[in-house]
């Protein structure tokens, strides 16, 4: 019974590891890609979490969704596609069903910055199609782009919390021996997936100082998760 219940953590760790993994990866790319333009970068991402996707085993969360969703908003700009349409249909899906689990808006600010330069490319391939006049195809354009706008409407862009500032004072709070204080910054900004490393460290040495072991394991754990060695 022993063996069955350590192979079973073994196994969700194994599983959390990997989704984790993937999600990450994905971003990178997109990272990369926005600073290159590279096609491949994006066709990579786009690869990976299809596949993931596809996967009964992959866990969809709201970040898989937000992540899927900027991987295809991009994909329409990576490449000319000659079914940018339908493309667009399956983006303008895949941002709905990410807005609607974003239920605490934790991602509306990336939501809404990343969906904004669809509507732009819409409106610009459907001017195109009515310089050459085209008139259902760009009347198909600029539907999509109102559909997008119908989106924006609904969920409204929030003012994003300022984490390198709030992750400033909660490692200024540590620093200064203020334990309580550093623990809820430093916990705020992780729980938003803040990418400092070190916010993790801090806010390990905080919990074990305050008496807190098992809160300390529980963030060492979700660091090994997202900074794998």
């Amino acid at each position: 019974m022993k063996n069955l219940v350590i192979a079973l953590i073994t196994l969700f760790a194994s599983s959390t590891y990997a989704q984790q993994s993937v999600i990450t990866e994905a971003n990178k790319l997109v990272t990369e890609f926005n600073t290159s333009q590279k096609p491949e970068l994006i066709a990579e991402a786009k690869s990976l979490i299809d596949k993931a996707f596809e996967s009964s085993d992959f866990k969809k969360t709201t970040k898989a969704y937000v992540t899927k969703a900027k991987v295809e908003g991009l994909s329409l700009f990576s490449n000319e596609q000659d079914d940018t349409i339908s493309s667009t249909n399956q983006v303008l899906q895949t941002y709905t069903e990410a807005y609607e689990k974003d239920t605490n808006a934790k991602y509306r600010y990336d939501l809404s910055i990343s969906i904004f330069p669809v509507k732009a490319k819409l409106v610009e391939l459907g001017s195109k199609a009515y310089s050459k006049s085209d008139y259902k195809k760009g009347y198909a354009y600029y539907n999509l782009a109102t559909e997008i706008n119908d989106l924006e409407i609904a969920y409204p862009q929030v003012t994003p919390l300022d984490t390198s500032v709030v992750f400033t004072a909660g490692m200024l709070a540590k620093l200064g021996g203020m334990n309580k204080e550093a623990i809820t910054k430093l916990q705020q900004v992780i729980d938003l997936d803040y990418d400092r490393k070190d916010a993790y460290g801090y806010l390990i040495d905080a919990y074990r100082e305050e008496g807190m072991e098992a809160k300390a394991k529980n963030i060492e754990a979700l660091k090994a998760q997202r900074y794998p060695e």
